[in-house]
């Protein structure tokens, strides 16, 4: 039962922290809603217009600190080779 579990964890946890990181941000965006509510609107659009700015910044920053590193730390041997591309064509079809 264990290894089930496990197992069972494995494959969903990706959409387990994409569903978290979903309502996260919600909460955030109607919390910033409410802050904001009081604001005037060229208020909200200047904040708007800095927290974009943050934003691109961050962007930016990680971009070029990740830049030229592959995930595991290793460069590929060469170029991609797709064996079989049938996707979406049924469950028999790379044997027919």
């Amino acid at each position: 039962m264990d290894q089930f579990l496990k197992t069972q964890w494995r494959d969903i946890a990706g959409n387990v922290k994409f569903w978290l990181i979903t309502v996260f941000l919600g909460g955030l965006m109607g919390l910033v809603a409410i802050l904001t509510h009081c604001l005037k609107w060229w208020q909200q659009a200047g904040l708007a217009t800095i927290f974009g700015i943050l934003l691109a910044c961050a962007v930016a920053a990680a971009f070029y600190a990740l830049k030229g590193r592959s995930p595991a730390g290793t460069r590929p041997s060469g170029p991609l080779l797709i064996q079989y591309a049938g996707y979406g064509l049924g469950v028999n079809a790379m044997w027919t």
